[in-house]
């Protein structure tokens, strides 16, 4: 089972398998949510006189009994958020140690098996977070405030926000407060804003703010 970033990088491991001259018979599987199901749950079928070989990417959470060997690039394709544009952006970064540790975990059930994890170790110990970071830390916080207020009219927002497990930045707090005035959806830049009738409406649809522009 070998472990990449994304389905680009799955199409290419793939494309280098069909080309390998060899007695082995290898049987491709790749693993991801724009493969069809019914091509993926042949990962479970039971094969003789070939090497299964399963490619997937971290969002990948099947695990197979009889996986031999586990190859893992450290690698996962995950949304962060920017502070300069104010914009969730996909960009491919280091696993959690807590992901390496889960993608071990997916050898050795019913035999022993082999881990092969092809980064330095000082990658692990230096890049590698403990555990990987919330969704609330990785993307602009406009709609989850506008939902707030919707739900808590006198009470601080900010106040709100800073008292979750994992509290976002004050940066991106206010980030938040200037683009959403800047669009029109609440009164002010501050903490002290009222949702306007351009707001509630767009709320009230429940659709992504991207998409809604004021006329």
């Amino acid at each position: 089972m070998r472990f990449f970033p994304g389905m680009a990088d799955i199409l290419a491991i793939s494309e280098i398998f069909e080309m390998i001259v060899s007695p082995v018979n290898y049987n491709i599987i790749p693993i991801h949510s724009e493969i069809l199901f019914e091509e993926q749950m042949t990962a479970f079928d039971i094969t003789e006189n070939e090497v299964k070989v399963i490619i997937a990417t971290n969002e990948s959470s099947i695990t197979l009994p009889d996986v031999d060997n586990v190859i893992c690039f450290g690698l996962c394709k995950t949304c962060t958020y920017n502070k300069t544009s104010h914009r969730q952006i996909l960009e491919t970064v280091w696993i959690s140690k807590a992901n390496a540790t889960q993608r071990a975990g997916r050898t050795g059930r019913v035999w022993e098996g082999n881990v092969y994890r092809l980064y330095p170790g000082s990658a692990f110990d230096t890049y590698f977070a403990q555990f990987e970071e919330g969704e609330i830390l990785r993307s602009p916080l406009d709609l989850i405030i506008l939902n707030l207020r919707t739900m808590v009219q006198e009470e601080s927002v900010s106040t709100l926000l800073m008292e979750c497990i994992e509290p976002p930045e004050v940066a991106n707090i206010e980030n938040s407060f200037i683009n959403l005035h800047n669009r029109k959806f609440i009164t002010e830049a501050s903490d002290d804003f009222k949702i306007t009738l351009f707001g509630e409406f767009v709320v009230s649809l429940g659709i992504p703010l991207i998409c809604a522009t004021s006329g």
